[in-house]
């Protein structure tokens, strides 16, 4: 599958399950399991790297098949299942799945023995939780389950929980704003005055997370915010720009997808020559449904701009309806505007 061999891989998380007597560390949940540990290094092979949330699921349906007797390490490995297919697009037979296995999770969960193992998976069940129901749409409920995985995340030491969680959470407040039509400056200072000085740079800045975060989604986060706005391109945007550039390599497939879009609406921000060729391409790309909207977006405006209504519909109605509601509403609100 795509090059990985998910055999070899499942049965790696099998041997290190099986005799795994590790815990995560009471003063950092996301440090000392050793299990939890490994299959990290596999998602960030095989999600990252080769971009196939599909094999990781493969993985942890192999390995879960395996370790139903021990109940922490099932319950790790389902949490594992449930990423990789909150990854992979939302229909509604998906989002339907989605929500069961999410209700078995949270009773297999309380279900487990006290300890750091069950506080590790009750805070990493919000968090995915979280982020699957904002690509759903529901970004005020995503946001409580963010804060709430934050919130755990903090009682424990985990810093990185702490501001990954925090900074998901307040960019499901600014994408309700914008979902609602709703005033967003509030949310929008937090993001350019406190986010990435404080939460990302501080708690981020020793952790492996720090390419993932502070150099990938928020950079790449700031700059769709801005187009989403309809405000001037800022002073920090090269900066951003040129920060989330230097990971693509290392974060590869998707996000080497979404920096290229990043750079077509960079030239539309600049008034450059070549725009909406660079556009039309980056629009026919397999970016995140958020990106592929935001570029239809700007293709829309320029439409609208130019007089052709009928193409800046076309560019509406190839928006991806799942994972971008809030990029669609603003879209349909500009477009009555505009009659």
């Amino acid at each position: 599958m795509n090059g990985l061999d998910v055999k070899t891989l499942a049965d790696l998380v099998v041997a290190r399950a099986k005799t795994d007597t590790t815990s995560p560390d009471p003063n950092n949940l996301r440090s000392g399991w050793r299990t939890d540990a490994l299959l990290a290094d596999v998602d960030n092979l095989v999600v990252i790297s080769f971009n196939s949330p599909a094999a990781y699921t493969e993985i942890g349906r192999q390995v879960l098949a395996q370790v139903q007797d021990l109940p922490e390490m099932s319950a790790l490995v389902q949490l594992a299942i449930f990423r990789g297919e909150r990854l992979l697009p939302i229909t509604p037979e998906r989002e339907q799945m989605l929500v069961q296995t999410a209700d078995g999770l949270n009773k297999d969960v309380a279900a487990l023995l006290d300890g750091t193992r069950k506080k590790r998976c009750k805070s990493l069940l919000d968090y995915h939780v979280g982020v699957f129901v904002d690509a759903c749409g529901r970004f005020d409920l995503a946001a409580r389950h963010l804060r709430q995985s934050a919130k755990e995340a903090s009682s424990f030491g985990d810093k990185a929980g702490v501001a990954i969680g925090t900074f998901s959470a307040f960019a499901c407040d600014l994408k309700q704003a914008i979902l609602q039509g709703e005033p967003w400056d509030r949310w929008f200072a937090i993001f350019t005055q406190i986010l990435h000085e404080v939460w990302l740079e501080r708690d981020l800045g020793e952790s492996q997370l720090y390419t993932q975060w502070a150099q990938g989604n928020y950079p790449a986060f700031m700059m769709l915010a801005y187009i989403w706005l309809g405000l001037n391109r800022p002073e920090m945007w090269d900066c951003w720009l040129a920060i989330a550039t230097e990971p693509a390599p290392k974060l590869g497939g998707l996000f080497l997808v979404g920096l290229e879009c990043l750079n077509a609406m960079d030239l539309a921000l600049k008034g450059s020559p070549g725009v909406d060729e660079a556009l039309t391409k980056a629009a026919q790309l397999e970016a995140d449904a958020q990106t592929k909207a935001t570029v239809l977006l700007a293709l829309m405006r320029r439409a609208l701009k130019a007089g052709d209504r009928q193409l800046a519909e076309s560019h509406v109605n190839h928006m991806p309806q799942q994972g971008a509601q809030h990029v669609v509403a603003l879209a349909k609100r500009e477009l009555a505007q505009a009659q």
